[in-house]
């Protein structure tokens, strides 16, 4: 397999990364590849839904395809690939047997270049509509602030100023907990393991929490993302969800899915228990 001379570490994170993105986001097919830092080039790592390994270690060179393309331009890139057969530099998903329809692409910053490009692909006939390519962006863009924790010292993602590192090791404590739930598994039927396991577990969970700070440990136990603490709030001071997809300069239908998104999680079935089971988890002023 071609190498990138990327640290083993950053396989890992990649690989949890797309893993994140295929359980969250629901494409068939969801991969991510490293970028070279010499070469600039991009080479697919990981993958997930896949029907067949061609495209693991493809090497793609900027403004190939629609990895290269986002190399190039530095943006998202959103291909269908029906109409796309007549153009040349299709590498990133041509002839791979996958039966891949469209495909997307976003870049992963992080110190302010491309680390990684990840793709989310689907077989049906349904393109990628708004809704699923803002989550993507959302994702990516989380995922940046997450690299520039690790980094430490690194700048955050393109919005932001100096980033310094908290002194918590978080990423390390969630490896530690990966490994200690892979224990688990390993020992599922020894009832004294599992028991020592899980308290080790509630520990690091409490010391990264500790880290985190109440209100944020808070937001992590719900599962709400940052965008879809930002819909909550519009919709709690009152705003239709044309006014917060105005605000948040996106389609309504957005607005509309993260709200789906932000009931499940809540386990309510209206906005205004929403807002009501937020405000109680001091979510909300």
């Amino acid at each position: 397999m071609t190498t990138t001379g990327a640290e083993p570490d950053d396989d890992r994170l990649l690989r949890r990364a797309v893993l994140e993105l295929h359980s969250q986001l629901g494409a068939d097919m969801s991969y991510g590849g490293l970028v070279d830092p010499r070469s600039g080039h991009l080479t697919i790592r990981f993958l997930q839904g896949n029907r067949t390994d061609r495209l693991h270690g493809l090497l793609i060179p900027p403004g190939v395809g629609v990895g290269g393309q986002v190399l190039a331009h530095g943006r998202p890139v959103i291909a269908d690939v029906r109409s796309s057969r007549r153009q040349p530099g299709r590498s990133d998903w041509a002839g791979t047997d996958e039966g891949i329809r469209a495909v997307a692409a976003v870049p992963v910053r992080r110190a302010g270049a491309i680390w990684a490009v990840m793709y989310a692909a689907t077989r049906s006939r349904d393109q990628i509509g708004s809704a699923v390519s803002d989550t993507f962006v959302e994702m990516a863009r989380a995922f940046e602030r997450f690299l520039a924790y690790h980094s430490g010292g690194a700048r955050g993602d393109a919005g932001g100023g100096p980033y310094v590192r908290p002194p918590a090791p978080a990423l390390e404590t969630l490896l530690q907990i990966e490994a200690e739930l892979e224990g688990l598994t390993e020992h599922a039927g020894d009832q004294a393991v599992v028991r020592d396991r899980v308290a080790s577990i509630r520990q690091l969970l409490q010391a990264c929490y500790g880290y985190m700070g109440e209100a944020t440990a808070r937001e992590t136990a719900f599962g709400l993302t940052p965008r879809e603490l930002e819909v909550v709030r519009f919709i709690a001071e009152g705003h239709s969800n044309a006014e917060a997809a105005k605000h948040l300069t996106v389609k309504p239908e957005t607005v509309k899915s993260y709200l789906r998104s932000i009931m499940q999680k809540l386990g309510v079935h209206n906005r205004t228990a929403a807002v009501n089971v937020a405000r109680r988890a001091g979510l909300l002023p």
